[in-house]
């Protein structure tokens, strides 16, 4: 059974995870939307800041309700793991959230 999100809160969290996850190009009438992380995460050189900027400038565009305080990539020891951390902060509330995807 498929269960919706229940708050504002909730909504902008999943929002945030889609719009990491969704590739530019891949939504129809919104070429522009989307980071495309999975493709940027297995590049052979990843600019942490270039990343933070495109991450925020997408955020700004398209959740401009939540504000990106700190992003941490890391990779395990084995290199088979990368791990995005972001915390944010929801400005509507001011509560600070957090989301980690891992890629492996």
């Amino acid at each position: 059974m498929f269960s919706g999100t229940e708050t504002v809160v909730e909504q902008s969290k999943t929002n945030l995870i889609n719009l990491l996850l969704t590739q530019p190009g891949e939504r129809i009438n919104l070429p522009n939307f989307g980071v495309g992380i999975k493709h940027i995460l297995f590049e052979q050189n990843i600019d942490l800041e270039s990343l933070k900027e495109k991450i925020q400038n997408q955020i700004n565009t398209y959740i401009p309700s939540i504000k990106l305080q700190n992003i941490n990539l890391t990779e395990s020891e084995d290199k088979h793991t990368i791990s995005i951390s972001l915390i944010y902060r929801y400005l509507l509330d001011n509560t600070q959230q957090s989301i980690q995807l891992n890629f492996n």
